[in-house]
């Protein structure tokens, strides 16, 4: 769930216990945001735990990129943007100016995926993509993370997913200005690891600059500032709860 239906499902059914994925997230979000004091299960999120499992990621990237088609010598970008008022549509980023970047900076043949978020595939679904693949009903986004090479997204969580398997993730965020001030972040975007453009020519040059080392690092020291706490085993944790509520 987005922070937004996680609000309104709180307020409107009340919550016994959360999964969080990190200390930050406990305390900016559940505890100062939404004002929960009840439990947190701190042991990551469900959806993360085949991020983390190498066996499982494999089989699913191979899976994914079975299903899309992708042969093995191609590489995919994954463009992911954020639910918006105004509608921003795909066709905001210049997919062949993208793969064209990507090819010189990491090599290879590049294919680029569209994926609309889930509120607003209903009028995004059927526009021009460009060219790119339309993802949207692919039905595990986790799935698409592992099949992807790189991610393109703007102020999405699947940024924070991602950056669990260490791959480049880009932000491309045309409304910047206007999204601060909206919605505004719990911390400054600038901070975070992943290299910010507004433009398609900033994220041309910021992907021509790509420095995979200072990039693995910078992840590396949020996980740390963030008090990640993903462990891999997140499923079977709350599964285990929700055996113990149920049975005693």
């Amino acid at each position: 769930l987005g922070l937004g239906d996680v609000y309104k499902r709180q307020q409107q059914q009340g919550a016994s216990l959360y999964t969080s994925s990190s200390e930050a997230f406990t305390r900016m979000t559940l505890r100062e945001a939404f004002d929960y004091r009840g439990e947190v299960l701190e042991t990551g999120l469900p959806r993360n735990d085949a991020l983390l499992d190498e066996a499982a990621r494999n089989e699913a990237a191979r899976r994914a990129r079975a299903a899309l088609g992708l042969s093995e010598n191609v590489r995919l970008a994954l463009y992911a943007p954020t639910w918006r008022d105004d509608r921003i549509r795909a066709h905001q980023i210049d997919f062949a100016r993208l793969k064209a970047a990507l090819s010189a900076r990491f090599g290879g043949a590049w294919r680029a995926g569209f994926r609309s978020h889930h509120v607003t595939m209903y009028y995004e679904k059927g526009d021009n993509t460009h060219g790119a693949l339309d993802l949207t009903d692919y039905p595990d986004m986790q799935e698409l993370l592992l099949a992807a090479d790189v991610l393109v997204t703007d102020y999405s969580s699947c940024m924070w997913d991602m950056s669990l398997i260490f791959r480049p993730v880009f932000l491309y965020c045309t409304d910047l200005n206007t999204y601060r001030a909206d919605r505004d972040f719990f911390t400054d975007i600038r901070t975070w690891p992943f290299p910010v453009s507004e433009t398609n020519d900033e994220l041309e040059q910021t992907i021509l600059r790509f420095d995979e080392d200072a990039y693995r690092e910078a992840v590396r020291r949020h996980h740390r500032e963030l008090g990640s706490c993903e462990t891999g085993h997140a499923a079977r944790d709350a599964a285990a709860r929700i055996y113990f509520e149920c049975t005693g």
